[in-house]
């Protein structure tokens, strides 16, 4: 399948594409299975009550002129041969921008990419993603997305859940031989709260004070780290 039959929608979000008021497309499916990820739905594919590919399009053509930017995101976008050729459709038909999320697992893909602005997860230190349902071949194609972003054009954020139970304060060194270059690096906290994982919903929210320490560490390893 080139591209999903339905996606979801968020009509409007002043979060999302940093800068640009933008509509969210959210594309079913991913090859992860994070236990906090907060659309578990979408992680397994399941496309009950979303909207239609042609709804979906024909909403971004006709809220264009109001429009910043358009972002997509899952799930995983980068799961579909035809997430290129939608991006392009999106930029010829409504000159708007396109920022996508992704997990990082596609580096091939991702390095041919005709788009504005890409943020991809680190979630934890790419030799722990089998933690996280990656295989062998997971870490490997981590850092071979962060060298595209980095040696690449397109400007781009990596971004960091901090969920202590994958990712300790312990682990920062590791992760910033990783993050060397990397001049955008966003970490946020934990909440618990409808995830994948029903063991994560009884988990604590992560609080800022935590959040400070992890940054102060990324930063004392030379990391340019900034909480959202």
């Amino acid at each position: 399948m080139k591209l999903p039959v339905r996606f979801g929608l968020q009509k409007t979000s002043l979060i999302d594409y940093p800068g640009k008021i933008a509509p969210v497309i959210f594309f079913p499916g991913c090859n992860l299975r994070c236990p906090y990820c907060h659309n578990p739905d979408l992680a397994y594919g399941r496309t009950e009550g979303l909207l239609l590919r042609n709804e979906v399009f024909e909403y971004v053509k006709f809220r264009a002129p109001l429009l910043g930017g358009v972002v997509l995101s899952g799930g995983e976008p980068l799961l579909y041969p035809g997430t290129p050729d939608l991006i392009r459709q999106i930029r010829e038909e409504t000159g708007l921008p396109v920022k996508i999320d992704t997990n990082g697992l596609s580096p091939r893909i991702l390095a041919d990419l005709e788009v504005d602005y890409v943020a991809m997860d680190l979630k934890t230190l790419p030799r722990r993603y089998s933690e996280l349902g990656g295989d062998e071949s997971s870490a490997e194609r981590i850092i071979q997305s962060i060298g595209i972003l980095k040696n690449g054009n397109i400007p781009y954020e990596i971004r960091t859940t901090i969920v202590p139970q994958l990712f300790s304060l312990d682990n920062v060194p590791e992760m910033a031989h990783y993050l060397k270059g990397v001049e955008n690096h966003i970490i946020t906290g934990f909440k618990p709260g409808h995830c994948l994982s029903e063991t994560y919903n009884e988990m604590p929210e992560v609080p800022e004070s935590l959040l400070i320490q992890y940054r102060t560490r990324f930063l004392e390893k030379g990391c340019s780290t900034e909480i959202r």
